[in-house]
C-alpha cells in the first residue's frame, strides 16, 4: 500500500511566489497571484512577530516568517 504525503513547505521557486505575494499584500493589501500548486487564492495573515502567507486550503502550502 503506498502512501501520499503532502508536502506544505514550499519549494525554492514556490517560495519566490509566495514572498511577491506578500509583498503586494502588504502595499496594496491585496494580490491577484494564486496558489502555485493548486491555483486558488493566497491568504495572508500577520502577528505581533510572525508572517504567514498560505494557499486558502490551507494544507497545500505555507510560508512563515517569524522574527524575535
Amino acid at each position: 500500500m503506498a502512501m501520499t504525503i503532502r508536502r506544505i513547505i514550499p519549494t525554492k521557486e514556490e517560495g519566490f511566489v509566495l514572498k511577491k505575494a506578500q509583498g503586494e499584500f502588504i502595499r496594496n493589501g491585496v494580490t491577484d497571484i494564486k496558489c502555485p500548486r493548486c491555483g486558488k487564492n493566497l491568504v495572508y495573515e500577520y502577528g505581533e512577530n510572525w508572517e504567514m502567507t498560505h494557499c486558502s486550503d490551507i494544507e497545500c502550502i505555507s510560508l512563515v516568517l517569524r522574527g524575535i
